[in-house]
């Protein structure tokens, strides 16, 4: 065991492992405040510019509110590696869900629910096919604002 730790470190990885899974190499390392970063995501696939995750739905969609959640991580992982759009599979009910990294960062909120920092969009953000979702990566770069934008008091105006 020792010798995969320290082939692991040698690739930049964690002590437990090199972030294998799912047939590929997550390399990772951190920066001098002890934050680590990954430069793939750790959790699905990318290929052409899109990062592909399959869920079990009954497990990983959230309930109150519902909306699908990605790790934080794995997504700025993902925008390194200059993806633009995020699609989810969901394998129990065999749906696709589709969204833009543009709409998630803009429409969705952080949390954390015991599983690391995420980043939660709603379901009605989600769209069932990619052009949908370029589409309204389209519609909102024209005017949106963000979904909580900050709090002014007036005291300056």
């Amino acid at each position: 065991m020792r010798d995969k730790r320290e082939a692991a470190r040698a690739l930049g990885g964690a002590a437990g492992g090199a972030g294998i899974g799912q047939g590929r190499v997550a390399l990772r390392h951190q920066d001098m405040s002890g934050r680590v970063f990954c430069q793939y995501p750790h959790h699905g696939v990318v290929a052409e510019g899109v990062w592909h995750k399959r869920v079990r739905g009954s497990l990983h969609r959230l309930r109150r509110p519902p909306a699908w959640a990605v790790d934080l991580a794995d997504l700025e992982a993902a925008e390194a590696l200059g993806v633009r759009l995020v699609a989810i599979h969901d394998q129990e009910a065999e749906r696709d869900y589709w969204a833009s990294i543009g709409i998630i960062r803009r429409r969705g909120f952080v949390l954390n629910r015991g599983f690391g920092e995420q980043v939660a969009l709603p379901l009605a953000g989600w769209r069932s096919t990619r052009q949908e979702a370029e589409a309204l990566e389209g519609e909102s770069k024209e005017g949106e604002q963000p979904a909580s934008p900050q709090l002014s008091l007036g005291l300056l105006s």
